[in-house]
């Protein structure tokens, strides 16, 4: 599992990320819970959707509109520690390179939106609730919900190679930074080129703050103000970087491939350059947001874990104190892992009549390998299809996130796992779809359905091949009893009497001789 893009949104309230693991690739977005400088990730609310699309994934990208739902909903938002008061609403967009653009809300447990542009996607961004796509040859203004363009800003012809894009208002006026062999600042409204400098190195990453534009090349940062992009400063990070983001009105932080964050101070007077490390080389900050003089460091981990650090000191470099979690206490924490591990057989003790089979499970269903082990033997029908209503909305919560990781990790393991999801979901529907995640089954479930033909095949073969088995043991057998009549009748032909004739002959011959000679004395 590794994390390839990490990001918080404006407001600090949310982060996405995403995971790539074997076989697939995921968005998550977690809420976060702030409590003084503990900050964790609300698990009850965080959504994960599995990226499907074959294409190449050009950038994700937070877009923040003005919250226009009722106040009902409002309240409801913030009551739950979510909102913050804020009354901004945040979206995740996924940007492909075929211009498929897929919209996701923290809400909603699937996409909100998604539409595809004529463009080939280089990069994105977003301003004042809209999102900027950057083709070859032009920038289009799209609304997230809707697929019809805004505004399109087409570039120099001498612009090429686009590889970020940036929208700042400047003055009232709405612009668009595009960079690429160059750096184009442009009117959004009227397509005017502002001002325009070349460049010697590709440009990774870029961010704008208030009259300033950063934008990195390995580990060279470059400063310029705006709109005019004179040269402020060069700075050199102390890694290749990752990541750039606006800290305030006069500065800005990186995060480095060294697992390392830098903040850079007072960019229009005297530059000072603070930075930041883990107390541990096993942990690796992958983003970070900044605002009021303190920033927030996230790092991969089972979960995302995050560390809130003051920055308001006169120190050249903060190191963290973070929590991590090793690969021994994983082995003892990870409790899911154990569902994989062992084999699941039926026992006896666990096969109980109908009506004390719910009680079991109940007892059971905490501990994933006993409620397997219970499920597994019990496979009769009749008896899932009365003890299954019989279980509690929490137990059969449990049970269906038991038997979706076991059959996630192995489809084709027990047709009874099978039959038991099934009644589970018959018999408690509300809470089953509450949680809103069957995608997982749904890809197992495919998995299964693509292996059936085989299956299949392979049943057909083997039961030919009995079938000649078994028909070759007849003939065998046949040949045997037919060798045996025969070795007999040869037997019995190769006999020779004294008289040289049967047997049966030979006494009735002598029989009449004896008559004859009686005659004879008499």
């Amino acid at each position: 599992m590794s994390t390839t893009i990490a990001k918080f949104d404006v407001t600090g309230t949310y982060y996405a990320c995403v995971v790539e693991r074997p076989g697939k690739k995921e968005l998550q977005i977690h809420p976060l819970q702030k409590d003084d400088e503990d900050i964790s990730i609300n698990s009850s609310l965080s959504v994960t959707f599995e990226l499907e699309s074959s294409e190449p994934l050009v950038s994700v990208e937070w877009v923040s509109k003005e919250d226009v739902a009722n106040g009902k909903r409002s309240k409801r938002r913030s009551s739950s520690g979510v909102s913050n008061g804020t009354k901004t609403l945040s979206y995740v967009v996924c940007a492909y390179k075929n211009g498929t653009i897929v919209t996701y809300s923290p809400f909603q447990q699937e996409p909100v939106n998604q539409f595809k542009t004529q463009l080939s996607v280089r990069a994105i961004t977003s301003l004042k609730g809209s999102l900027w796509i950057s083709g070859a040859t032009e920038s289009v203004e799209h609304d997230i919900n809707d697929a019809s363009s805004k505004l399109k800003v087409k570039y120099p012809k001498d612009l090429k190679n686009i590889t970020c894009i940036e929208a700042v208002s400047i003055k009232n006026k709405d612009h668009i930074i595009s960079i690429g062999n160059k750096i184009v600042v442009q009117e959004c409204a009227t397509g005017k080129v502002v001002a325009s400098v070349a460049l010697d190195n590709k440009v990774e990453h870029a961010t704008c703050i208030d009259g300033a534009l950063f934008v990195s090349s390995l580990e060279q940062i470059r400063v310029y103000g705006l709109p005019e992009l004179k040269q402020i400063h060069m700075i050199y990070a102390k890694g290749p970087i990752t990541g750039l983001a606006a800290a305030s009105d006069s500065s800005a932080g990186s995060v480095l491939s060294t697992g390392q964050v830098q903040i850079y101070k007072n960019i229009f007077e005297k530059l000072k350059v603070l930075t930041i490390r883990p107390n541990t080389k096993d942990v690796r900050f992958n983003s970070a947001y900044f605002k009021d003089e303190t920033a927030i460091l996230s790092w991969p981990d089972i979960e995302p874990k995050f560390q809130s650090v003051n920055t308001n000191t006169t120190e050249k470099s903060i190191k963290v104190d973070v929590k991590h979690t090793t690969k021994s206490s994983t082995k003892k924490t990870n409790k899911p892992v154990e569902l994989f591990v062992p084999e699941i057989k039926p026992k006896e003790q666990y096969v109980v009549r109908d009506v004390e089979l719910a009680g079991l499970i109940g007892v059971k269903a905490e501990k994933p390998v006993e409620l397997l082990t219970i499920l597994i033997s019990n496979p009769e029908e009749d008896k899932i299809k009365t003890a299954v209503p019989q279980l509690e909305d929490e137990t059969a919560v449990r049970v269906y996130r038991t038997l979706q990781s076991r059959i996630t990790s192995d489809p084709a393991e027990s047709a009874t796992l099978n039959s038991w999801l099934k009644w589970v979901v018959i018999s408690h529907p509300t809470s089953i779809q509450s949680l809103n995640n069957f995608k997982p089954i749904k890809t197992s479930i495919k998995k299964s359905l693509k292996q059936l033909p085989d299956l299949l095949a392979l049943q057909g073969r083997l039961e030919l091949l009995q079938s000649q088995l078994g028909l070759r043991n007849q003939i065998k057998s046949d040949e045997v009893a037919e060798g045996v009549d025969t070795a007999v009748a040869q037997a019995e032909e190769s006999i020779v009497y004294v008289n040289g004739e049967d047997d049966e002959e030979a006494v009735v011959e002598l029989s009449d001789d004896d008559e004859e000679g009686d005659e004879d004395n008499n």
